[in-house]
């Protein structure tokens, strides 16, 4: 397969304005994860955006045609990948998305090639949607092995969940821009916030019925 394309050439927004790339061909498939934008509720617009995307990034050739079912199924595997991406932060990852990525892998013939500097690549032989997944996940396994794989994460935010490469030092961003930070902390703000409303609420309503007890006791004594 021809070297893919820069990532400044990339229709999607939040690639170009968004998301500084992960290095190397691991921005593959963080793009790919990126297809579907949580925070603003778009998706890959059918098979043919599929398609597109793939000519873009130089994973299948141009004209390729593909069916609703392949969208699916590169959903289901991006999805997947996503989880695996989570876990990153030590969570567990399913029987299920390790059963849909190992499909994935063995569905076109991987072949080990070596770059510049001597360094590993999995190549997949298959020009077509099989060889594009089964290259994203021989990428993820050549990440594994260089050591960036554990820097890719997706965002905490709960509107965004994005995948981001994280470039800090001590390896402890958890929001793919300060924004998505900003946005929890001003939630958790106005969660604590309400809650105290509520108690001090609580508090008021308590404090008025027993006022209006003792006024009542007063009233039969006298």
């Amino acid at each position: 397969m021809s070297r893919r394309k820069s990532a400044r050439s990339d229709p999607d927004p939040r690639w170009t304005s968004k998301l500084a790339p992960a290095p190397g061909e691991l921005r593959l498939v963080q793009a790919f994860v990126n297809t579907a934008d949580l925070a603003q509720g778009t998706d890959l617009a059918g098979p043919e955006a599929l398609a597109r995307w793939l000519e873009h990034w130089s994973l299948a050739p141009a004209g390729a045609t593909l069916t609703a079912a392949d969208l699916q199924r590169a959903i289901e595997v991006r999805e997947a990948l996503r989880a695996l991406i989570i876990a990153n932060y030590g969570e567990a990852v399913s029987d299920a998305v390790v059963a849909r990525l190992d499909r994935a892998a063995k569905a076109a013939p991987i072949q080990v090639r070596f770059g510049g500097g001597g360094r590993v690549r999995f190549e997949a032989t298959a020009e077509d949607l099989d060889g594009a997944l089964a290259r994203l996940c021989g990428i993820v396994a050549a990440a594994q092995l260089d050591g960036s794989w554990e820097r890719l994460k997706v965002c905490s935010g709960t509107v965004c969940r994005a995948a981001f490469f994280d470039f800090s030092k001590n390896q402890s961003a958890k929001y793919c821009q300060v924004q998505c930070g900003n946005r929890i902390s001003a939630l958790a703000y106005r969660h604590r916030h309400l809650s105290e409303i509520r108690q001090i609420d609580v508090t008021r309503s308590f404090n008025r019925r027993n006022r209006q007890r003792r006024s009542a006791l007063k009233a039969h004594e006298s």
